[in-house]
């Protein structure tokens, strides 16, 4: 069964469809035997052309990391991700597009991200002056339901990834 993660911010037009999960789920399996026993599904991109842009960036190994907040997932009562996580990432509409999955975590603060951790991101954010103020962006509005908003301080979770399995 899957486990379901909450991004504040990020997500779907609709919900997921919990049915077409599973059966993605266990289709993978059957094609990757490497794909056992715990998971989680997330959603990715703010619209259906983010979304789209970062699979792209995902599937040419462009892209080959995501971050988050310890903040937000201790809010949502959501584990620390570990490596070896397989992660189902859905499409703007929810339905089950590709699986990524972690291979390596590490913790930092927002102001210490450099260059080499942008680096894990997609082209068109890579650069410190355009990465640096649309997560601080982003981030205050996740964080603004529960009062707090992104510092220097705010610890941030870099997850390096592989993609494992693409429709």
């Amino acid at each position: 069964m899957a486990r379901f993660i909450a991004i504040i911010g990020e997500g779907v037009e609709k919900s997921p469809d919990l049915d077409a999960i599973n059966d993605f789920w266990e289709m993978a399996e059957s094609r990757v035997p490497s794909l056992r026993g715990n998971h989680e599904v997330r959603s990715i991109g703010i619209d259906s052309a983010s979304t789209e842009k970062i699979f792209e960036y995902i599937v040419t190994k462009q892209k080959v990391g995501t971050f988050t907040l310890p903040w937000l997932n201790d809010k949502h009562g959501v584990p620390a991700p570990v490596p070896g996580l397989p992660i189902i990432l859905l499409s703007f509409n929810g339905d089950p597009r590709m699986i990524i999955r972690i291979t390596e975590v590490f913790q930092t603060v927002f102001g210490k991200i450099d260059q080499k951790i942008t680096a894990l991101d997609g082209p068109p954010v890579r650069d410190l002056s355009v990465w640096l103020p649309m997560h601080r962006q982003y981030w205050n509005a996740a964080l603004a339901p529960y009062e707090l908003a992104c510092t220097d301080e705010m610890p941030v979770t870099v997850e390096k990834f592989e993609r494992v399995f693409t429709v």
